[in-house]
């Protein structure tokens, strides 16, 4: 189950990493409108009746992405 957890953990810092260059070369309006998105989808997924532990995941790795946006807007 570990090793389950680890090659997950792997796959979500992949997917934050390659957000983050894919970010870096898009316009800051276009980066500002995923991260808004984004921000709109943590509240939309509020009330999806998903448990705690993965509704706190799933936010967690959204908030991943959105700070990997975010980088871009700030360069």
């Amino acid at each position: 189950m570990e090793k389950e957890l680890d090659v997950l953990r792997g796959q979500i810092h992949g997917l934050v990493a390659a957000v983050s260059a894919i970010a870096s070369v898009l316009p800051d309006s276009a980066s500002a409108d995923a991260a808004e998105v984004l921000d709109d989808m943590i509240a939309a997924t509020g009330s999806s009746g998903l448990s705690g532990t993965t509704l706190e995941a799933m936010h967690a790795t959204i908030r991943q992405i959105s700070g990997a946006l975010q980088v871009s807007l700030h360069r």
